[in-house]
């Protein structure tokens, strides 16, 4: 349930991101900036700064009610912090990449917010497949829905309560390993592939923005 509540907890903050950035295009501050000089690059940073420190407030209020709230009460406290600042920093970069599709805040808002939950469903597609019908998924396909930042946070999130459920919780030493026999799967492999989507979306903001500015 974690990794469900986490995106529905943030679908707000996606979407006023998104609307924020894309209606400073759209009242044309952006063009004014850039007029007094200001580097496109800059410009972004000062976005990503704004988004990382609101959801680091958020992130690290989770950990410590994970932590201490007792729901993940056996797992090392900074790899939990570690785990949901990267899918924070992938979510803001996902923010970045909706924001340059559209020229309206609003409509970006919307849309924005029903595509970062839409991202969801592979991790729910995978998630039915291995316990409801017990098929095995490898870690290939779990990589591809992973390109997806929130099945990326989905499948991590799994490995956290696979190992509170054996009593003793994600360690250093259990990072890139799974408890479920055969699974080639692992938490660590979730933090890189989440780590892969920030820059992916970066990259595609960067372009879709020089080619459409």
């Amino acid at each position: 349930m974690m990794p469900l509540c986490m995106v529905i907890s943030w679908v707000y903050s996606v979407a006023m991101m998104i609307q924020h950035i894309v209606a400073e295009k759209e009242q044309r501050l952006k063009e004014v900036m850039k007029m007094m000089g200001l580097n496109n690059a800059v410009h972004w940073v000062a976005w990503f700064i704004t988004g990382f420190v609101q959801l680091s407030i958020s992130v690290t209020a989770l950990t410590a009610i994970l932590k201490y709230g007792k729901v993940l009460l056996h797992s090392d406290p900074f790899i939990i912090w570690l785990f949901l600042t990267i899918y924070a920093v992938a979510t803001i970069m996902f923010c970045f990449l909706v924001s340059v599709l559209y020229s309206k805040a609003k409509l970006a808002s919307a849309c924005g917010g029903i595509i970062y939950f839409l991202s969801y469903v592979p991790y729910m597609y995978v998630a039915i497949r291995e316990e409801v019908a017990h098929d095995k998924i490898t870690a290939f396909e779990k990589c591809i829905a992973s390109l997806m930042s929130t099945t990326a946070f989905g499948l991590g999130s799994k490995y956290f309560a696979l190992y509170e459920v054996a009593g003793v919780g994600i360690q250093w030493r259990t990072i890139n390993q799974s408890p479920v026999e055969g699974d080639d799967f692992n938490l660590l492999l979730s933090m890189v592939m989440l780590t892969i989507d920030a820059i992916v979306y970066g990259v595609l903001t960067w372009y879709i923005e020089a080619v459409h500015p």
